[in-house]
């Protein structure tokens, strides 16, 4: 008997598509995290990976985990000021380890200025969020943004995509912690991209006498 054998797709291999997968930092010498953590669970909910690698990151630190994680997008949440130079060393490290495509989100509250945005974005920010846009918005334009932004790419094309992402820097599992989530949650209309206090850096102080 003849074996008849099946042409191969003209559209080649079925590819299964990627979700997004985003590292979330907070630069170093700074330890507000409320908003970074809030960030990191609400994009979990939107569906699409979320790596929280922590507070107190360095650029190297931050990049390094783009690149372990093959991360889509990079969001960057600060309060402590001294962003825009930060910033700048954070672009600049991606595009000497090659990952000048990878989207960079920044917020942060009043700590980044209105006139600070335009500069940011110059210098090769996708989109730096501010008040009075309202955080689920924003997680809402990050992930349609990075999948615009999405390319194929020769490293994807190398290895299983169903494969677990990668875990060799530290990330939080905030799952694990629905008591933890819920006191978040019940503080995301005063976080609103960095809304938590007077300033937007944490806690309010008490107001002082006259």
């Amino acid at each position: 008997m003849a074996t008849v054998t099946k042409a191969p797709s003209p559209a080649g291999p079925h590819v299964a598509k990627r979700r997004p997968r985003f590292i979330i930092a907070t630069p170093i010498c700074d330890g507000h995290d409320v908003a970074a953590a809030a960030i990191t669970r609400l994009l979990r909910r939107e569906g699409v990976e979320a790596v929280y690698i922590g507070f107190n990151k360095s650029v190297h630190d931050i990049v390094k985990a783009a690149v372990e994680e093959d991360a889509s997008a990079i969001a960057l949440s600060t309060y402590n000021g001294g962003h825009m130079s930060f910033i700048r060393e954070l672009l600049k490290e991606q595009r000497r380890q090659g990952i000048a495509h990878v989207p960079l989100f920044c917020g942060g509250g009043g700590t980044i200025l209105a006139r600070e945005v335009a500069p940011l974005e110059r210098m090769g920010v996708a989109k730096v969020y501010r008040p009075p846009l309202e955080l689920g918005e924003a997680i809402s334009d990050m992930v349609r943004r990075t999948e615009a932004a999405a390319a194929p790419r020769r490293s994807c094309e190398s290895r299983n995509l169903a494969d677990p992402p990668r875990r060799s820097c530290e990330s939080r599992n905030l799952d694990a912690d629905g008591a933890t989530f819920g006191a978040l949650a019940r503080r995301l209309t005063a976080i609103e991209l960095g809304h938590d206090g007077a300033n937007g850096v944490g806690p309010a102080a008490p107001e002082q006498p006259p």
